[in-house]
């Protein structure tokens, strides 16, 4: 049952694979050395496993910054080993360092959710700030866990028998 949602798009489930082979996350990998991304991994796991929920709303909730960034409660040596490689492997170009680094926390969400049989939940949530190229309002993803949650039935495309049809068109 677990499993990352989209709740700014219906509660579109996230796969693994989807995660996996998001664009960024491909070239980030392609120009990172193995043992390097996979501390990288590392650092992000280990955030993730340190996640706890908070005094006031026992809500997990988090952010890539809250998780991984220069502020966050992780080591500084391993987070500044991950954002000095992703910047390297992105040639310093910061938009693309961000996207990258959030698609590697979020594949990681995407698996801690699958392991542990929580749903976790993510929506975008807007800054006050501008993208430089594109002009446009710069959101960053949000993340929490809510067990509560029902995620939406898939719906059936085909294999339709006459009765499912006859209960379609009734209803």
């Amino acid at each position: 049952m677990g499993g990352l949602y989209d709740g700014d798009k219906g509660g579109k489930e996230f796969t693994f694979t989807v995660a996996e082979n998001s664009e960024y996350l491909q070239i980030g990998e392609n120009r990172i050395h193995p043992r390097s991304f996979s501390k990288m991994l590392n650092t992000v796991d280990t955030a993730l496993r340190n996640k706890k929920p908070s005094q006031e709303t026992k809500l997990t909730y988090t952010m890539t910054a809250d998780l991984i960034g220069y502020n966050s409660s992780e080591p500084s040596g391993s987070t500044n080993h991950l954002w000095r490689k992703a910047s390297e492997a992105f040639r310093g170009h910061k938009k693309s360092t961000n996207i990258f680094v959030g698609s590697l926390v979020r594949w990681r969400i995407v698996l801690l959710a699958k392991l542990s049989n929580n749903i976790w939940i993510t929506m975008a949530d807007e800054t006050d700030m501008v993208d430089p190229e594109s002009g446009k309002t710069i959101s960053r993803s949000c993340y929490w866990i809510n067990n509560d949650w029902n995620p939406p039935k898939k719906r059936k495309t085909k294999g339709f028998t006459v009765a499912d049809l006859a209960d379609k068109f009734n209803n």
